[in-house]
């Protein structure tokens, strides 16, 4: 009974204690938010809002140095006061959140692009292109500061400009890449004072090796390489260009891009190439030759769970990107080191005849884009901070303290992100879905090469699937095109004619009179991509010459098709 009652007690008093705790935590939340809310709302206080999604170690710690930089350096610019406030909120839900502010026009001042926007820019953010064309004021002093902004940029700035309507909308503050990180301690105890290998089959074998002498001290706990079905992806930066002259014969609008929907179903269709393409099968096995030393069940695990493994040192090897690194480093109690991907050289006894060198990373992407929204009280004060983010003294000190790569000409990366920066040199190449297409092709290709990579099938199997799925899979995304690209025609045509009728008989609306100039220049605007809408005449030509000469693949696709082909070429 004692006992009992000592239990009562203790767990009475624990309650106690967890109250008092709460009612202290919730105390200093409402001091802060106060204490916030009073800088803020001081008199001469201009308050610049800031949405992102980077939940990273250390990048808020960053992002905060550059905004109280910026308040210290805009005070003695100008005498007065202005405020940053960043607000991070998680990737599930940002979507969402910049789509109903931006509808509730109550989005904050800077937001964080590269969530699906496409289409959305121009209609919540304002364009900054004639402000890239001109120098950033905040390098001045150095060799940048008669260079344009867009200029100072490692990808001319290519990251920011909006696909909709070719316009720049705000300005990236640094760049990404992936990178293969290891265990260097690990690495010495299996196989002493050795280097990691930078080739791909030596890379093969040093992990089989490794997970024989798991096998043979009892460790079962480790694995080769660290993975999830998130991985398999990271690992197709090993692969080589061995799709190069494959998609170079299919580029049938001469873009210098076989991703068009339309050039791989015609080119698919015309017989020009197949899944069982020997180009193919050396992109694809890259990656399944090594999926072998995958820990079991990996696709059904997620990230996390595959970089716990890594970091609690129970995996040699472990593939993700420079975001990560900072996490990773400050996680591990291993010394850990990070090397490039091996990948297939033309020595290679199995590819080497395709392959034509390694993957330019020349346009790796630029990341933490941030861009002015329609909604912010202070647009001028608010590109006058994206301008001290990205100037080249501030980028460097940015990305030093984040350990992300950098994204400016001339600033040095933490030693931390050297292996990360990109290497340009290489060939142009793109992901294999992207020879696929999208929709129910992608889908069709993700159910297979999931067969491919836990190996249930080898190649010829998950080749046979794809001819199997695809020309109903091909028809579909075709109907989907046709019908997008007809209805886009029609209200593109309902467009031109409400500003002819608003150009002809604007004048008689009074005060509602739409001013001239604007209308003039919204019907060279539609008129000129009014022509972007009779891709399907090319393609409706293009399939009835197929379907004339009999080509099997075509017929194939043909019987899916359920939609009148006239009535879309109409």
């Amino acid at each position: 009974m004692a006992d009992k009652g000592q239990k009562r007690d203790f767990g009475a008093w624990s309650s106690y204690v967890a109250i008092v705790v709460l009612v202290i935590s919730f105390s200093v939340s409402l001091w802060r938010v106060y204490k916030v809310q009073e800088v803020e709302q001081a008199d001469g206080v201009a308050t610049i809002r800031v949405v992102h999604w980077q939940l990273e170690a250390g990048f808020r710690e960053a992002f905060d140095d550059i905004a109280r930089r910026f308040e210290k350096a805009y005070l003695a610019e100008t005498g007065e006061r202005v405020r940053i406030v960043q607000n991070a909120i998680s990737e599930r839900v940002y979507k969402q959140y910049v789509q109903t502010q931006g509808i509730g026009k109550t989005l904050p001042d800077l937001v964080q692009l590269g969530r699906d926007e496409l289409g959305s820019v121009p209609r919540f953010f304002i364009s900054n292109t004639e402000d890239v064309q001109k120098p950033n004021p905040y390098n001045k002093g150095t060799d940048l500061e008669d260079v344009p902004w867009m200029d100072t940029y490692l990808d001319g700035m290519l990251g920011s400009v909006d696909q909709t309507d070719l316009e720049y909308y705000g300005a990236a503050s640094s760049t990404a890449s992936t990178r293969l990180f290891y265990n260097a301690d690990l690495l010495k105890e299996v196989f002493g004072d050795i280097e990691p290998p930078t080739e791909y089959r030596a890379f093969l074998d040093l992990c089989a090796r490794f997970e024989q002498w798991a096998e043979e001290q009892g460790r079962g706990d480790l694995t080769p390489v660290a993975a999830s079905k998130y991985q398999v992806s990271v690992f197709r930066a090993m692969r080589a260009a061995t799709l190069f002259e494959l998609m170079l014969e299919n580029d049938r609008d001469f873009d210098g891009v076989f991703g068009q929907n339309d050039e791989v179903l015609l080119a698919y269709a015309a017989g020009d190439f197949d899944f069982h393409d020997p180009r193919i099968r050396a992109d694809e096995m890259t990656i399944a030759n090594l999926t072998q030393y995958f820990a079991p069940g990996f696709m059904a695990m997620d990230r996390m769970e595959a970089q716990f493994r890594f970091t609690q040192g129970k995996a040699l090897f472990c593939a993700s990107g420079s975001w990560d690194a900072m996490s990773f480093d400050s996680q591990v109690d291993f010394p850990m080191g990070i090397l490039d991907f091996p990948f297939p050289t033309r020595d290679d006894p199995e590819f080497g005849q395709y392959v034509r060198g390694r993957i330019s990373e020349a346009d790796a992407p630029a990341v933490f884009r941030l861009a002015v929204s329609k909604f912010s009280k202070h647009p001028d004060l608010t590109l006058r901070f994206l301008q001290f983010l990205t100037s080249r003294e501030n980028n460097q000190r940015f990305n030093q303290l984040s350990r992300w790569p950098p994204v400016i000409k001339g600033a040095k990366p933490h030693p931390l992100m050297e292996p990360f920066m990109r290497k340009p040199e290489g060939f142009w190449t793109a992901e294999v879905n992207r020879i696929i297409g999208a929709g129910p092709c992608a889908a069709a290709y993700s159910q297979a090469q999931w067969e491919l990579v836990e190996h249930k099938v080898d190649f010829d199997g998950f080749a046979d699937m794809l001819e199997r799925d695809m020309p109903r899979a091909m028809a579909q995304e075709f109907e989907r095109l046709l019908n997008n690209e007809w209805e886009e025609r029609l209200a593109q045509e309902m467009s031109l004619s409400h500003q002819l009728g608003s150009y002809s008989f604007g004048d008689t609306w009074g005060e509602a009179a739409p001013i001239p100039e604007r209308v003039q220049s919204k019907m060279v605007y539609l008129w000129e991509m009014r022509m972007r809408r009779y891709r399907n005449s090319y393609r409706l030509l293009e399939w009835q010459e197929l379907l004339d000469a009999g080509e099997p693949k075509a017929q194939e696709i043909q019987q899916h098709i359920k939609i009148d082909l006239e009535r879309k070429q109409s």
